[in-house]
């Protein structure tokens, strides 16, 4: 762990993350800036298009920079040419928050749910759909403004185009604007009258172009913290550390670094600022111990927990012979589920990264051994009784064999002896199983 990030746990309790965990965190957040960034950069392209088309149309219809308004009184032919304009920005400008918001995650169902709880973003009762439609009338009514001070100054088509795409986000510093102001009595334009001041607009820009912006980006960046928490959550984390991620002063930032223990806030609590830099770090708990060490002469066998409160011993004695022989190191897993046949203990022995299934085997105990190890192992350790015919195991085992295709060798054991057989050997037609072998 970076000796520069100073992450406080009860290491009792938790895992401490790791330079990995850090590291991916950061760059999480940096993923998620830089599709913000592309997403912005794409609206306001979509919003300059958008702002030479209305100046053109209603440069076309030579507006009265005094009585000119976008509305169908006005002049309805023009409104139906701006609104078809309008229509067509808001339908881009929804498909690319969605599109960017999603590149979150490649899981269809996380994007379905994701994509229901966008539409929900709205400002105050508003949904996303709704806020930036009004955000959009807004951004109508500036270009309204812009367009009446440059036709009362004379400005050509082509001129005023390029003043109202410089000014996207700046509307009302434009020097044609502040004049019109003067005269605010003279003009129709609904913005001028007011000086830029939009009524209701605390804690928005005056300026409607970049609340849209804003909008596509919070929403943006809202959307990949939620998921980061939901996939927290799936993956069984404990809770998330925040960290800071930039020096720039805030005391609500100060206030959200440490532990936040539990994962439900992510579904209740909103992120405090959506477009800032802190990064959370998934804390899971510390792994129980769930293997007791039984020691050997020669190798260690670990038995799980829940190996099975039932198991005869001598399977754990198996383990031992095998762990003591070769020096394995033997993991005794839980019981397969569905083998509760006191006749047939069934688990997994785990050496060197192969499995090996065991079982106290019987005639009718054999093909359901060796149909699970075809799901189970590539080898099987097989512990015979003392009744079971040589031949009628030798007709099981090669039987089966043929359609367990990973199963590479079988080990026999009885009365303390064991014999391996591989695949080889046992489909051949010589293949017999000889009491002699186990001498």
């Amino acid at each position: 762990m970076a000796e520069s990030i100073k992450i406080k746990l009860d290491g009792s309790q938790y895992r401490l993350p790791t330079q990995e965990d850090i590291t991916s965190a950061k760059q999480f957040i940096l993923r998620r800036n830089d599709y913000a960034r592309l997403l912005e950069s794409k609206v306001d392209d979509y919003l300059e298009d958008a702002a030479q088309d209305i100046v053109t149309i209603c440069y076309k219809y030579n507006v009265d920079p005094k009585d000119f308004a976008i509305n169908s009184k006005y002049n309805e032919k023009m409104m139906e040419e701006i609104s078809e304009v309008m229509d067509e920005l808001e339908a881009d400008i929804m498909s690319f928050i969605y599109d960017y918001s999603l590149r979150v995650t490649d899981d269809k169902k996380h994007r379905n749910l994701l994509a229901a709880w966008i539409a929900t973003l709205g400002r105050g009762n508003k949904n996303l759909q709704d806020t930036l439609d009004g955000y959009l009338y807004k951004t109508m009514k500036d270009w309204e403004a812009a367009i009446a001070a440059l036709r009362s100054a004379n400005v050509a088509m082509a001129d005023a185009v390029t003043k109202v795409k410089s000014y996207l986000h700046s509307i009302y510093t434009m020097p044609e604007v502040t004049a019109a102001f003067k005269h605010a009595d003279d003009f129709n334009a609904t913005y001028i009258q007011s000086h830029g001041v939009m009524s209701g607009g605390v804690g928005l820009s005056n300026n409607g172009s970049t609340n849209v912006t804003n909008m596509a980006k919070t929403t943006l960046q809202m959307a990949w913290m939620r998921e980061q928490g939901i996939e927290f959550d799936e993956s069984g984390a404990a809770g998330y550390y925040q960290l800071r991620g930039s020096s720039y002063p805030c005391d609500i930032c100060d206030d959200e670094v440490g532990f936040h223990e539990g994962i439900e806030e992510i579904y209740t609590k909103p992120y405090p600022h959506p477009h800032c830099c802190c990064y959370r770090v998934p804390i899971y708990n510390k792994e129980k111990n769930l293997y007791e060490d039984v020691e050997t002469e020669n190798g260690k066998v670990k038995v799980h927990k829940d190996h099975g409160k039932n198991e005869k011993k001598e399977n754990k004695e198996i383990a031992k012979y095998l762990a003591n022989k070769y020096g394995y190191e033997i993991d005794l897993l839980p019981i397969i589920e569905g083998k509760k046949s006191p006749d047939s203990y069934n688990h997994t022995l785990k050496k060197n990264q192969e499995y090996k299934v065991n079982s106290i085997a019987t005639k009718s105990s054999i093909d359901n051994l060796i149909r699970e190890g075809k799901k189970q192992a590539d080898s099987l350790v097989i512990r015979l009784d003392s009744d079971i015919s040589l031949g009628d195991l030798k007709d099981a085992i090669t039987d089966r064999l043929r359609r367990a295709v990973n199963i590479k060798d079988i080990t026999l054991i009885k009365n303390g002896l064991d014999v391996t057989y591989n695949r080889e050997q046992i489909l051949s037609k010589e293949f017999k199983i000889q009491p002699e072998d186990f001498k």
